[in-house]
């Protein structure tokens, strides 16, 4: 039996003609595009989506590893941006040289599922090369992933009244679980109960005290920030009870400069 040697250039396997890749290499190579098929269109659309709702709906970008993003920036250099490697540029180049067909409104998932029943798939000149691109991409896919949901960002505090315990996630998270009472929300429910209680609330405080409260409760809010306000005049200095001021200031009127007023009426209107 003749045998030659895997074109993977990461390989040096064994391999029987007219199979291009070896064993292992044709399972690895399946195991990603079967990969991609189940789970690029929730990266695609599912955790994107997420992230710019997290941004749209809290009208501040997140704090802590609170980066939406660059979370945002990295999912899209992933899948449609990187030039030095992308996931639609590598799977568009592969499908073409299989002629297999790619319409303009396919996703990457379909494109993927489409490749992978391609007969004698191993057997093609490219594949060899784009089945290790795609292998690297998959694993940059999979950290990525990884990455997003071990970042956890402040959401706020826990709308239970008997808690009101901080609460963290991932900035993608569709569900809100608090450690303290175990119950689930959905994040429109954290922001509605953080907007109502920031809207009414009596705390005052220095420039600070407020950036440091604001972080607390999910929104990054540099002191710098809060002085600017003031020395515009767009935030006022408290008063004693004999009308001079306190070098502090509401922490209500910093929420409402924090998070724009459009927010919070599309909130009320809900």
């Amino acid at each position: 039996m003749n045998t030659d040697v895997c074109r993977n250039p990461k390989c040096s396997r064994p391999t029987t003609p007219p199979h291009l890749l070896c064993e292992h290499c044709t399972t690895t190579m399946m195991g990603d595009l079967t990969w991609l098929t189940r789970n690029l269109d929730d990266l695609e659309n599912g955790r994107l989506n997420r992230i710019n709702n997290r941004k749209h709906d809290t009208g501040r970008t997140p704090t802590t590893a609170s980066a939406s993003a660059p979370l945002r920036e990295a999912v899209l250099d992933l899948l449609h941006v990187d030039r030095e490697g992308n996931i639609e540029d590598t799977l568009h180049a592969w499908a073409r040289c299989l002629n297999v067909h790619v319409g303009m409104r396919d996703s990457l998932a379909t494109t993927a599922e489409r490749i992978s029943r391609t007969p004698r798939l191993d057997e093609h000149a490219a594949t060899p090369i784009y089945a290790a691109e795609t292998h690297t991409l998959v694993r940059r896919a999979q950290n990525l992933i990884r990455m997003m949901d071990e970042t956890r960002i402040k959401w706020g505090n826990c709308p239970n009244p008997d808690c009101q315990q901080p609460l963290t996630a991932p900035a993608d998270a569709e569900t809100i679980d608090c450690p303290h009472c175990h119950c689930k929300w959905a994040p429109q429910i954290v922001w509605k109960s953080r907007d109502k209680q920031l809207k009414t609330s009596k705390a005052e405080g220095t420039y600070g005290e407020l950036s440091a409260i604001l972080d607390s409760l999910g929104l990054n809010v540099p002191a710098a920030t809060i002085r600017s306000w003031a020395y515009r005049g767009k935030l006022n200095q408290t008063k004693d009870t004999h009308g001079k001021p306190t070098g502090k200031y509401r922490l209500a009127d910093a929420y409402q400069l924090a998070v724009p007023n459009h927010d919070h009426e599309k909130e009320d209107d809900e």
